[in-house]
């Protein structure tokens, strides 16, 4: 794990770029994204923040993007328990192309233990295509088109048992 710097996020940002370039055109490495949970283990936005941490904690937690049909949700979680604090931001999503995904966010909320879910606010329909630079079904790179920021998620596993409470919260976002 890379601690965050503007140096090491650059390095990360060219070898995004290499790999996309000497797999560009393979279709073993350009797989459509599977439905799921991914965990984020990189992005451009928080790569440089806090030397202290690394750039796939978000807010000091874990992150993990779920995906089921046209519905995501990203998720903050913050301890290893099912019912552990969590920020959950829910997406449409629609296939723009077979390596291209609008996704629109449209909701945060704060689930804490034992305590009914907090509606944080209703997103703006803040909307991104994310063009896929690389995905071999376990790994998987993406970059929005607008706003140019890359994630790099590893494919954690389909509904089942550790996962599937980060699966209800994709339900609970809709």
């Amino acid at each position: 794990k890379l601690r965050q710097s503007p140096w090491n996020r650059l390095k990360v940002e060219q070898a995004i770029a290499r790999l996309s370039i000497a797999t560009e055109g393979k279709s073993q490495f350009r797989k459509p994204v599977k439905e799921g949970v991914w965990r984020l283990l990189w992005s451009s936005p928080t790569s440089a923040i806090n030397p202290l941490s690394t750039p796939d904690l978000v807010l000091l937690g874990k992150t993990f993007q779920v995906i089921k049909g046209t519905r995501g949700a990203n998720i903050v979680k913050w301890g290893p328990e099912s019912d552990s604090l969590r920020l959950i931001g829910g997406a449409d999503l629609v296939n723009v192309s077979p390596l291209r995904t609008r996704l629109t966010v449209d909701k945060f909320v704060l689930k804490l233990p034992g305590i009914p879910e907090i509606p944080l606010f209703k997103a703006p329909k803040n909307s991104d295509v994310l063009k896929t630079l690389y995905n071999d079904g376990e790994l998987r790179v993406s970059e929005g088109e607008d706003t140019k920021i890359q994630y790099i998620h590893e494919y954690i596993r389909e509904e089942s048992d550790p996962m599937k409470d980060l699966v209800k919260d994709l339900y609970f976002v809709s």
